[in-house]
């Protein structure tokens, strides 16, 4: 009868683990895919803002909306809580918020609990380069 126990016990503890895996990767997944599905986001709007004005510059506003609504939209279905930083970068990479000088955004994304204890992160870089040709 022991022995019947110990195998008992050891399957449940691999179903644990095996759970609690499957649970935290999930929980990744969707941080990474959100991330992907913003940065198509992002790109085709600054994209067809470049096309439409001839603009290879950034515009602020127009960025952070997108990319908080696009980060909202995917996460909320979720029910954890986001939180999202950004900065905007100059063509050496530096942090500029000089609308002229902006060549790229960096965003992070966050998922965290009720306590603002850190589950998931996913970092995300959108450049524009001017292709000539």
């Amino acid at each position: 009868m022991s022995s019947a126990f110990k195998y008992l016990v050891i399957s449940a503890l691999m179903l644990v683990f095996i759970i609690s895996v499957s649970w935290m990767g999930m929980r990744q997944d969707t941080n990474t895919t959100s991330i992907q599905q913003v940065q198509n986001i992002l790109a085709t709007a600054e994209y067809g803002n470049m096309r439409a004005n001839g603009d290879t510059s950034l515009n602020k506003k127009e960025t952070v909306a997108n990319l908080v609504s696009s980060i909202v939209e995917n996460q909320k279905k979720h029910g954890q809580n986001v939180k999202i930083d950004y900065v905007f970068l100059d063509k050496d990479s530096k942090v500029t918020e000089n609308e002229d000088d902006i060549k790229s955004v960096q965003f992070r994304i966050q998922l965290v609990d009720d306590k603002g204890d850190l589950k998931s992160q996913a970092v995300q870089r959108i450049s524009l380069t001017n292709k000539k040709g």
